[in-house]
């Protein structure tokens, strides 16, 4: 209560939210939170990277995440990046992903085909890009671009963009060198 009052009283650029102290709250509080204020970045931090933990951070669509043990140096780099609207895991988010996959998302050979253009799309969105940058970009109208990200998320059954990007990573459209990842 005291979180909400604050942040509706002078709405933050950046929250900055240790998970291990927040997870008490419940599933609605983090999604009322994202969703009443879109304009705000959220960065998570954590020391408990469990699957249900992670899992519930992606499909939140919470896309900077990092662990307690990261130093300043990459707190400062998920800062940075969260203020550019890219999105940052830090490495021992990421490697735990792969190894785990929570997602699901691991290349299978029964996987759904995704079109050249999806492929475009998808890359795009991981990079951070909002549907109507990624419309200019591609000369599409949002129309288009939003019945793409539909049907990409129907073909892979997920349901957040992080589980998209995660999705990006394990499936090699995106290089996670290339991104602040």
């Amino acid at each position: 209560e005291e979180l909400f009052g604050l942040v509706k009283k002078t709405p933050p650029d950046l929250l900055i939210l240790d998970y291990d102290q927040v997870h008490n709250l419940l599933k609605i509080h983090l999604e009322l939170l994202v969703r009443e204020f879109p304009a705000s970045r959220i960065l998570m931090i954590s020391s408990n990277i469990q699957h249900e933990n992670v899992s519930m951070i992606l499909q939140l669509g919470i896309t900077h995440f990092i662990h307690k043990r990261c130093n300043k140096d990459e707190l400062f780099t998920a800062i940075k990046a969260a203020f550019r609207n890219e999105n940052y895991y830090c490495r021992d988010i990421v490697k735990y992903l792969m190894k785990d996959d929570p997602c699901g998302s691991k290349k299978r050979s029964d996987e759904p085909y995704l079109t050249k253009k999806e492929i475009e799309i998808t890359s795009l969105i991981a990079q951070g890009l909002t549907t109507k940058e990624i419309a200019s970009k591609l000369f599409l109208s949002v129309h288009t671009v939003n019945t793409h990200r539909k049907n990409i998320l129907k073909k892979l059954g997920i349901n957040s963009s992080g589980e998209l990007i995660m999705y990006a990573i394990h499936s090699g459209i995106i290089d996670t060198t290339e991104y602040y990842i």
